[in-house]
């Protein structure tokens, strides 16, 4: 039960860090699915706190992030400075910060 606990806190740790930085960037989840390469399902497992994701999924959405896998995995180190979305990635409902 206490793993089980601890494995919840990790997941809702991640999809945390995940919502920073899509909203810092101003990423749409299909978005980030083409330029990651990652499913848009595996996006949105990790957003809703689900198991099931690979490492090469972390490694791919920290790229197109411009973010540390570690950072994404285990917040380790300081919050990095998110990759802005390119135009045909980004949310446009958002305002931008220019």
């Amino acid at each position: 039960m206490a793993a089980d606990r601890e494995s919840d806190d990790v997941l809702a740790a991640i999809a945390r860090r995940l919502a920073y930085a899509i909203g810092e960037g101003k990423w749409t989840g299909a978005g980030l699915a083409r330029r990651s390469g990652v499913d848009p399902t595996t996006i949105s497992k990790l957003q809703n706190k689900l198991r099931g994701t690979t490492i090469t999924s972390y490694i791919k959405l920290s790229g197109a992030l411009g973010v540390p896998p570690e950072w994404l995995m285990l917040g380790t180190g300081p919050t990095p400075a998110i990759r802005r979305a390119p135009d045909d990635a980004r949310d446009k409902r958002r305002k931008s910060a220019s």
